[in-house]
């Protein structure tokens, strides 16, 4: 049997102007509820946000926009992305 080669990226995002800490299982819930994301990682300490995703089923434009809407932030960057 063949083994399926997976294609993934992730995207870190920092997060402006907000406490993601009582907001992150919220994020958790919308991100985790979009076809094509993987894992989703909160650290309120630096704010920032991992998704880890299919590029074939989302894309990382549409993911900050999920991340702008559930956090509702003054900024937020996409400021790495790397592929997996």
């Amino acid at each position: 049997m063949a083994q399926q080669v997976s294609n993934t990226i992730v995207v870190i995002f920092s997060v402006l102007g907000v406490n993601l800490c009582p907001i992150e299982d919220s994020i958790k819930r919308v991100l985790r509820g979009r076809a094509g994301i993987r894992s989703v990682i909160v650290n309120y300490y630096m704010n920032r946000i991992y998704v880890e995703f299919d590029p074939s089923r989302v894309a990382a434009e549409e993911i900050m926009h999920l991340v702008k809407l559930t956090t509702r932030a003054d900024r937020v960057e996409s400021i790495e992305t790397k592929q997996r």
